[in-house]
């Protein structure tokens, strides 16, 4: 999935820092190292009940009181990223002008920020811990203010801001975006607020894209503005145009077949749990009517489609009556030449690459041409940032209608569907808006029987919210109108699937491999010496379960009730943290010194009834250990940890051996804020203002785990550890199992999730092995919604939702208190039984596979590695043991198998 919100959460999976000491081998299962940073609380035995509150996410953030009225009339807040700014009006040679006149007065106090996500934009971080480069021998802190007088050329120099999550960058441009009640109020409300308009959006409400006729006017101006906008009697809502960087709510991808598609059949696939699929196999043959999508449309709003893909091309949409190159709107939808969909991204300027070279699609500005956007021009390097950009929309599509019967690669769940491509998201322009996503999501209703959205935004945005109600209920009146208007006399609109987002916690597996002997292990969590009553009303946990030591004895804590009762070999206690700036008189003035005890809420033990754990929330400038020491022979201890922490410096979650740190779970910061609430806009699933009833909110779910022998199976099917949830989650759907992904198409030739990577496993780089996370569970959602479509065309979006959820299979340990929990919504989504309720018929449930045993190979043979460098950029300090050096560098692995293995050199 891409992240485009958050005041309540982020998604999008991005690449983690990962501390360790030196020659030390980290593995983590599901290629998942997350911490989980929401409130909650959960309801023992009944279900689950959470609990989330804003919250500024961590110390970088300062609360300058900027903020704007969405329609709803609620306040949405933003927070300033201390030391970070955009320097508006330079880019380009004007921007390395610049750069050289910071540099030249403040030396390397300043320095150019990369990869933020604003295309050509120019952000700068000032380091005011540096010793000034200058002659002056005073010591001054710099200010925006100062650089703005070094160069009088650039218009402003204005803070980047972020969500209370600090879950992605914000940019706030000298534009506003309003709605008109009344539109003969349109010239009067320009000359008052002195703006100069740029258009009138293609939405059906009247809703103006201006300027401030001010292009100086600072951040913090342009809010009051807003806010003073939005009072007008004739305005319905006015707020601040932002752009903000898309985030894909999908894992790094990697090949091919229908065998290989679990998601779809799964019998057991490699020696993971049976029957974990959607039923797509059953469905297909087993239900009454159309099964496949035939006749309906799929808009796929994402970073471009491949069109000449093969194994897509045949599925690709025309619009009817559109002449392609004639410049000539000849269908009447309000858009030129949009044969096959429509370029919504402004991405006029180049787009470097690590080799200085830039990229381009060949067309700039929004355009007729939905295609990704090409990286020709790039050298093939692991790791580079323009390469992993606009592959995502390209295997979400094939996840949902991918050809059959063409002896390609594998089928989509809906492969008689066609495809609709929507390039709205991409991070190759200044950011991606919401306007322009308003836009899109009404240009794809007046075409698309289904709407695939498989990202999430860090702004919430009326716009965007006005749109998704009006598309939802068919409510379109622009262009041709919506496709599901009025049908029958209905206004039925078209479903909208949104992805739940990647950043949620939950079990990790780690294995780290220690030599003969006797060994002191210990299991640690930091706390510094910032107490915060509002901060510290949310628990700072973490569960320990299944240790298994070298000699294979396992501790899953069943037969100990207390720990540190002379009754088991554990011992616990609360120190003094020496990484903090903590003193012997914090510690003797903390509210509590906790200690690890045992946990029996049915919702944080892997497996039994008991696990261990530690909530250090009162408590300051500590950290509380458990320790044990055991024989053994050489070999690996491994354990499962689950840790729910904000991102404080030195909160973290720490693994000793012998007193050596060789896993961090911390520094949080270094990871980005996680919370575990379902992501925007996949959140208004459930919101009842606006009221938008045809979003449906997928998480995903992957299918148990092994212990590592193909015959033992430890978890049963349940939420990927990723996988965002609560009350907004409708539903889960296939996203990974422990060795793969979901097989889907992948960019062809230099492009792609493949290019980078080396495998015996995937010959053909026009496919992906590990396509995973909500974004492949939200496309699958999206061909079972079409095929429902398909079945029963006088269905609602409304309708089309009550049945994805009614006919979901139950999954997991977590208990179900009126047909759904907040872990995995309804259930897991089943192919087979929603259309035969759409059908008409009474709900078959089942069915169940018969599935025969397949061992999993866990040789290297088998393994896909995909080496990414990843310099440290943060010295963590343990308790005691050695600092891992700053210019040290860690490699990350990933496999099949879904373990991630780390190496600090």
């Amino acid at each position: 999935m891409k992240t485009l919100k958050m005041s309540r959460i982020r998604a999008g999976f991005s690449s983690a820092f990962f501390f360790c000491s030196c020659s030390a081998l980290l593995v983590f299962v599901n290629g998942v190292f997350v911490a989980d940073a929401s409130a909650q609380s959960a309801a023992v035995g009944q279900g689950v009940s959470l609990q989330t509150q804003q919250r500024v996410a961590t110390s970088e953030l300062e609360d300058f009181d900027d903020y704007y009225f969405l329609a709803s009339g609620k306040k949405v807040k933003l927070y300033r990223k201390k030391n970070t700014f955009v320097v508006r009006g330079a880019n380009g040679a004007k921007a390395r002008e610049s750069m050289r006149r910071f540099e030249a007065s403040y030396g390397n106090r300043v320095s150019k920020v990369t990869n933020h996500g604003f295309g050509n934009a120019m952000v700068v971080r000032i380091d005011n811990q540096k010793a000034a480069k200058t002659k002056s021998k005073q010591s001054f802190d710099i200010s925006a203010s100062m650089l703005k007088r070094l160069d009088s050329s650039v218009s402003n120099i204005d803070p980047v801001f972020s969500t209370a999550s600090a879950q992605g960058d914000v940019m706030v441009l000298p534009r506003i975006t309003f709605e008109l009640g009344d539109t003969e109020q349109l010239a009067t409300i320009l000359e008052k607020y002195n703006l100069v308009l740029n258009r009138k959006l293609k939405l059906s409400a009247d809703v103006y894209s201006t300027s401030i006729n001010n292009a100086s006017m600072a951040a913090d101006k342009i809010f009051v503005l807003a806010r003073q906008l939005s009072a007008e009697p004739s305005v319905a809502w006015a707020e601040p145009q932002f752009h903000f960087k898309p985030i894909k709510s999908a894992f790094t991808p990697l090949d091919p077949l229908f065998a290989k598609q679990w998601h779809l059949r799964d019998k057991g696939y490699r020696g993971s749990r049976c029957d974990t699929d959607c039923d797509a196999d059953d469905a297909w043959s087993g239900a009454t009517g159309p099964t496949t999508g035939q006749g309906t449309v799929i808009a796929v709003i994402d970073d471009g489609v491949q069109l000449n893909h093969p194994d897509l091309v045949g599925n690709i949409y025309s619009i009817p009556g559109e002449i392609a190159n004639n410049n000539i709107d000849d269908d009447g939808n309000g858009y030129i030449d949009d044969v096959n969909g429509y370029d919504f991204v402004d991405d006029s300027s180049p787009a470097a690459c690590l080799n200085n070279l830039t990229t381009s699609d060949g067309i700039l500005g929004k355009d007729d041409d939905p295609s990704p956007r090409a990286t020709a021009n790039c050298e093939v390097v692991a790791g580079d940032p323009i390469l992993d950009e606009d592959n995502h929309g390209t295997a979400v599509a094939g996840v949902i209608a991918a050809l059959n019967g063409n002896s390609l690669g594998g089928v989509g769940v809906a492969f008689n569907a066609k495809i609709l491509p929507v390039r709205a998201v991409s991070a190759f322009s200044q950011g991606t808006n919401c306007a322009d996503l308003a836009e899109a999501f009404e240009y794809a209703a007046q075409h698309a029987d289904v709407i695939n959205a498989s990202w999430q935004i860090p702004i919430e945005c009326s716009a965007l919210e006005t749109s998704l109600g009006r598309v939802t209920s068919g409510n379109v009146t622009v262009g041709l109108g919506s496709k599901r208007d009025a049908t029958g006399a209905t206004d039925l609109g078209s479903p909208v699937i949104f992805a739940s987002g990647n950043n949620a916690s939950g079990w990790v597996k780690v294995t780290v491999p220690v030599s003969a002997g006797p060994h002191a292990y210990e299991w640690r969590f930091l706390r510094d010496q910032n107490y915060d009553p509002f901060f510290d009303a949310i628990d700072r946990v973490a569960w320990l379960d299944d240790i298994t030591f070298t000699d294979s004895t396992v501790e899953s804590f069943e037969t100990i009730s207390t720990i540190n009762a002379g009754t088991n070999d554990f011992s616990t206690q609360w120190v003094l943290n020496s990484c903090a700036a903590c003193t012997a008189e914090d510690l003797a003035d903390t509210p509590s010194q906790p200690q690890w005890d045992i946990e029996t809420d049915g919702i944080h033990v892997r497996s039994g009834s008991r696990s261990a754990r530690i909530s250090v929330a009162d408590s300051l400038c500590g950290n509380s250990y458990l320790h044990v020491i055991k024989d053994g022979p050489a070999g690996d201890i491994s354990f499962w940890v689950w840790v729910s922490a904000d991102t404080s410096i030195s909160d973290k979650f720490e693994f000793l051996v012998d007193g050596q740190e060789v896993l961090s779970y911390g520094d949080l910061a270094a990871f980005g804020f996680i919370d575990n609430a379902v992501a925007y806009p996949a959140e208004l699933s459930d919101d009842p203002t606006p009221d938008i009833d045809g979003i449906i909110a997928v998480g995903a779910s992957g299918n148990g785990d092994l212990s590592g022998s193909s015959s033992v199976l430890l978890a049963s099917e349940e939420r990927a550890p990723y996988s965002q949830y609560g009350p907004s989650l409708d539903v889960v759907a296939p996203g990974s199992n422990q060795h793969v992904g979901v097989v889907t198409t992948d960019r062809t030739g230099n492009d792609g999730f493949n290019i980078a990577s080396s495998s015996t496993d995937l010959t053909d780089k026009s496919y992906t092995q590990l396509f995973m996370g909500t974004s492949a569970s939200a496309a699958i959602v999206s061909g079972v919604s079409a095929s429902v479509i398909a079945t029963n065309g006088s269905l609602s979006a409304e309708a089309v939702k009550q049945i994805i959820r009614d006919t979901a299979d139950e999954i997991g340990p977590v208990a179900y208190t009126a047909g759904r929990n907040d872990f995995h919504g309804h259930g897991r989504v089943n192919m087979f039984r929603a259309l035969a309720v759409a059908g008409g018929s009474a709900d078959p449930g089942g069915p169940s596979a018969v599935c025969a045993a397949e061992p999993f190979d866990f040789s290297n043979a088998n393994d896909l590695i995909r080496f990414q460098t990843l310099p440290q950029s943060v010295a963590f300090c343990p308790a005691r043991g050695p600092q891992v050096p700053d210019d040290s560098s860690c490699y990350v692995i990933r496999t099949v198998n879904g373990n991630v293995a780390v190496f600090c050199l």
